[in-house]
């Protein structure tokens, strides 16, 4: 039987931020904006194409009020850390 992570995927993680992102009523762009980097970065990051390094992760944090316990989680692969 195949090793599965419990690490989140890259496409997880950009379905949190798009869902993170339009609750807040925020465009790519706006967000890219916002946190300080393109709008293509973002976009990638949405998608799964691209993984944040973790001074993004936190700049998202910031704008989309990500619960520490998840920024925790994309750190550690665990909760309560």
């Amino acid at each position: 039987m195949a090793h599965r992570s419990h690490r989140p995927t890259l496409l997880s993680f950009g379905a949190l931020i798009a869902r993170r992102r339009l609750m807040a009523n925020l465009s790519t762009e706006e967000l890219a904006d916002a946190v300080g980097v393109s709008q293509s970065l973002i976009s990638r990051i949405e998608n799964g194409h691209r993984e944040p390094r973790l001074e993004i992760i936190m700049m998202l944090n910031n704008v989309l009020n990500i619960s520490d316990s998840i920024v925790n989680y994309l750190k550690t692969g665990e909760f309560g850390k």
